[in-house]
């Protein structure tokens, strides 16, 4: 047992993979941070300020691609403003036959 602590080196041991699970956390971080606030603004820009929902989802979406532009974040990024913008906008849309129908 003693021998093994003897053929110890510092900094000998192959980190790729550490590199690679870290670098992906990171990247997981700053998407779900950047779509957290881009999600966040439009919910806060419809019911604390009271603006119409299609407005304050393409507030939203502009703020998402500003920060995607200024954080790199690539056509993915834009993809993913995309469809949360499409979503949100059908979910809009569904709320608002019901609320028609409903009376």
């Amino acid at each position: 047992m003693a021998g093994a602590a003897d053929d110890y080196e510092r900094g000998d041991m192959d980190i790729a993979e550490q590199r690679r699970t870290f670098a992906g956390f990171m990247s997981a971080t700053v998407w779900s941070s950047a779509w957290l606030v881009m999600t966040l603004l439009g919910a806060t820009l419809i019911f604390a300020v009271g603006l119409s929902w299609p407005i304050a989802i393409a507030i939203a979406a502009v703020v998402g691609l500003i920060i995607g532009f200024f954080l790199n974040l690539g056509a993915g990024w834009i993809a993913t403003v995309v469809a949360t913008v499409i979503v949100a906008g059908l979910v809009g849309l569904v709320h608002g036959v019901v609320s028609a129908l409903t009376g």
